[in-house]
């Protein structure tokens, strides 16, 4: 072959003859070598799935103690409000009175003057539950300090030591989801902060929810329980941290409405639409659903051994909750109603936090004109403000130009903290003299719109009629006052949230479709009689779960996880 020839390239055969043999052998020792290989990877990640089901578990359980402390906070400082329990140290009314049963809630006192808490009393002394009017002659005072001092203790907390635990904290989980990377509004702070504040908030009877907080509150022990257990388990490294948030949603969902497939629905439904979620992440949620749902059961907080929040007293396959053909038309109206109300309280909530943003740049508050602001200044000590230097420019050439002065102003902290304590003044100074259905707990008042007639909470809020044919009540005076607890549930829902305070709307929106589908149902009522209509037989009851559920989803954005929802709840 001469220098200019181009080497040719072995032919297949070629190549094949040249590789050095291998016995028959070794080949079977290099498989067995790769199959025994493939096993222990597929048996370490069996192991990690079995420990990410193990840590759903904890997750669950964790999450329930939380909500289970937050929720009996919330009963003694709500109750605290109206009264105090003579004989047993921080009880609220119903732990006081031996039981929901034993309550009168037409006079907020116990059954029996002589009510015992077996086993609770102190050296004997008898347990019973006294008003506030039995000991001040202006109960109405305590209230609204009880109210404005929870809200301003709240927000100093959050405003201090964790900002993100402020409102519902949903948007952030979504984010989360999504892949967004914001530590902060996951930290053991804001988790401390938000359960605090939440028992604060609640408790003090702010037109806010503890729902949507106990969702970012699974979250946050989601992932404090993924970074300690990626060091430890190393779970971390099968399961990422998006399908745990989603079993921490899940969990605070179940907790917060003893809703435990509702829980995974709302995983399913509304963190599903930003990632996509796999199987194992659906059964890891169940698992995490229902350990705290089984935590809750068996906490057994209210003595009736059950979970549904609104337990209705008359059955399910009741006539009186068949629905008829001439409600269906009634049914789309208050859906119609539900989304409008929905997209209008957005709206407005824009507004409002638009406004507040805007003042406090300029360290004002949005709720106090200038003149009652400036005079507060005056008043306030030198921690609650700060000082801010301006150049006053009066003319050219002037030597004002040049002359820096100093003006007061409040602090970012102060103003939050004055911000949730008008609003918590207002919201109690309004709730206290206008009307049962805003002085009540949320959540009962709520209960009693669900509940048909004749029932002892429906009478304690003047919704049953004994003397009416159907039971029901549907004076004027009756109608009024629903729609305008509604709206003024509305105007205070849209002004609370968005301040320095953890706030949810699940309840708030509840309670408004409820009292207008409860309206709704009442004129139907009313109509079907003036017209002598005896085949159609409607329940005012029924069309409040119906309102309730229309405008819960105009604000949420979700369907078949709330139906789900609903119906576990009631």
């Amino acid at each position: 072959m001469s220098d200019t020839e181009v080497p040719r390239r072995p032919s297949l055969l070629q190549r094949t003859s040249l590789r050095p043999e291998r016995s028959v052998g070794a080949d079977a020792g290099v498989s067995a070598r790769s199959l025994l290989a493939g096993d222990e990877t597929r048996a370490c990640v069996d192991v990690a799935l079995l420990k990410a089901l193990l840590l759903s578990v904890v997750l669950g359980a964790l999450t329930a103690a939380t909500g289970i402390f937050i929720a009996m906070n919330c009963d003694f400082l709500n109750d605290f409000r109206f009264g105090y329990c003579r004989g047993l140290l921080l009880g609220d009314r119903n732990h006081c009175c031996g039981g929901r049963e034993n309550v009168d809630h037409t006079t907020g006192r116990c059954k029996q003057a002589d009510a015992r808490a077996a086993g609770l009393a102190d050296d004997g002394l008898a347990v019973d539950w006294w008003p506030w009017e039995d000991v001040f002659s202006a109960p109405a005072l305590v209230n609204i300090a009880a109210t404005v001092g929870f809200s301003a203790v709240a927000a100093l907390l959050l405003a201090s030591f964790a900002p993100p635990a402020k409102g519902s904290g949903i948007p952030d989980v979504k984010a989360a989801v999504g892949g967004f990377a914001n530590a902060s509004c996951f930290s053991a702070p804001c988790l401390l902060m938000k359960s605090v504040g939440l028992a604060l908030v609640v408790g003090g009877g702010m037109s806010v929810g503890k729902e949507g907080p106990c969702i970012h509150i699974g979250v946050c022990l989601a992932h404090l329980l993924w970074r300690r257990s990626g060091r430890l388990t190393r779970v971390a490294d099968v399961v990422p941290l998006h399908e745990v948030s989603c079993v921490g949603a899940a969990a605070g969902v179940s907790t917060a409405f003893g809703a435990p497939i509702g829980g995974v629905l709302f995983a399913v439904e509304e963190l599903g639409s930003v990632r996509a979620l796999s199987q194992r992440a659906l059964l890891l949620a169940f698992a995490g659903s229902f350990s705290a749902s089984f935590v809750l059961k068996g906490w057994n907080m209210d003595g009736s051994n059950q979970l549904t929040i609104f337990k209705l007293s008359t059955p399910t396959n009741s006539p009186a909750k068949e629905w008829i053909t001439a409600e269906i038309s009634l049914f789309l109206l208050l859906g119609i109603f539900g989304g409008i109300i929905g997209a209008l309280f957005v709206k407005v909530n824009l507004v409002a936090a638009s406004r507040r943003k805007e003042m406090a740049q300029s360290g004002r508050s949005w709720l106090l004109p200038d003149e009652a602001q400036r005079r507060l200044v005056r008043w306030l000590p030198s921690c609650c403000l700060r000082r801010r230097h301006h150049v006053s420019t009066h003319g050219p050439g002037s030597l004002d130009r040049l002359a820096a002065a100093e003006l007061l102003e409040l602090s970012p902290i102060a103003l939050h903290v004055l911000d949730a304590s008008l609003i918590a003044l207002f919201t109690a100074s309004l709730n206290y003299h206008s009307s049962p259905f805003l002085r009540k707990p949320m959540i009962e008042v709520i209960h009693g719109l669900f509940e048909s007639c004749p029932t002892e909470l429906g009478g304690a809020l003047d919704l049953c009629d004994s003397s009416a044919a159907h039971g029901f009540a549907t004076g004027r005076r009756l109608q009024v006052s629903l729609f305008v607890c509604a709206m003024l549930r509305f105007v205070q829902t849209a002004i609370t949230f968005g301040a320095m305070l953890p706030a949810g709307l699940f309840i708030p929106s509840l309670y408004m479709g409820a009292a207008l589908g409860r309206l709704l149902g009442i004129c139907a009522l009313d109509l079907s009689h003036f017209f002598d209509l005896r085949t159609a037989q409607f329940n005012p009851s029924v069309f409040a779960m119906v309102g309730a559920v229309s405008v819960l989803s105009g604000f949420a954005r979700m369907t078949v996880s709330l139906v789900v929802i609903m119906l576990e709840l009631t």
